[in-house]
């Protein structure tokens, strides 16, 4: 069950992407507003690798834990614990995942998931993507954000702790008002990764890799 509960993610982020609610105009934007996108977007773009580990709940409810490396632009690494073994890689225009309930390797076009607003070579608010919400709290920022050119592909809301900023979670919503939430621990930020957290190796039976390796 806790390794069906994982795959989710895995759907969210990647096979699918992810169909918000009806769609709404967003609604305009004050000063104060604007002049909090611009400090969001500054910090996001001032980010080039940031790695760590994360829980993966929803309703309250952890269910997954594991690791995550993001190295800008397009390199991505998430890695569940053990016993479950499911992890997916991005890397140039690719995102491949390996499901171990069915022992395959799924590869999709990793601009073609909701994951990519996270590790795009920049973020620019009112290029392709758009914010349609920022809430404040007495010492968080929260950002809803969406693809203008796909309205209704999904929306990620970003957490961050506030002066000064950093990302704390991301949350995926999807189409029925269920939420998966991704709370960040552990992090560091622009420090120097391995090259090979972002070579996927296909464990499949079947796959060459596998093959080699016997």
């Amino acid at each position: 069950m806790k390794c069906l509960k994982a795959a989710i993610l895995a759907a969210a982020l990647s096979l699918q992407p992810l169909v918000a609610l009806a769609a709404t105009p967003a609604p305009s934007l004050s000063a104060a507003d604007q002049a909090d996108l611009a400090r969001v977007e500054a910090y996001l773009n001032s980010i080039r690798t940031v790695h760590g580990e994360f829980l993966q709940s929803a309703e309250g409810e952890v269910y997954a834990e594991g690791a995550f490396y993001i190295e800008r632009p397009g390199k991505m690494r998430i890695q569940y614990s053990t016993p479950n073994t499911l992890y997916m890689v991005a890397s140039g225009s690719t995102l491949s995942i390996y499901d171990p309930r069915i022992k395959k390797a799924t590869y999709v076009p990793v601009d073609a998931t909701p994951a990519y607003y996270l590790f795009k070579d920049r973020v620019g608010f009112g290029d392709d993507i758009a914010a349609s919400k920022l809430e404040r709290g007495e010492a968080s920022l929260r950002v809803t954000i969406y693809q203008k050119d796909h309205p209704n592909d999904g929306r990620i809301m970003l957490v961050f702790s506030d002066k000064p900023l950093e990302l704390k979670k991301w949350k995926m919503i999807g189409h029925d008002g269920n939420e998966i939430d991704i709370s960040l621990i552990n992090t560091e930020f622009n420090t120097k990764l391995d090259p090979n957290l972002f070579k996927f190796v296909d464990p499949s039976p079947t796959s060459e890799s596998a093959r080699s390796a016997h």
